[in-house]
């Protein structure tokens, strides 16, 4: 997921260049326990090693730039 929002911060600013006006960008995701862990601000000691991917994603989703959805992994 962090790979994913470094790239729409890329795509929102090259568009934002070109005159198209920001919107909140959906990121959908096949991983309840993905999706809890980014929206969740409370530190987890098993989360230890992803403890920075998570506060870039929880940072966009602060600041409006993106919503996460869940979606089946058959969809």
């Amino acid at each position: 997921m962090a790979s994913t929002c470094c790239e729409v911060v890329w795509l929102r600013n090259l568009l934002q260049d070109l005159q198209v006006p920001p919107q909140t960008t959906l990121l959908y995701c096949d991983s309840k326990a993905a999706l809890h862990i980014a929206a969740n601000p409370v530190y987890h000691e098993r989360t230890k090693h992803i403890d920075i991917d998570c506060h870039v994603v929880r940072e966009k989703i602060q600041l409006g730039i993106l919503r996460t959805f869940h979606v089946s992994s058959k969809h």
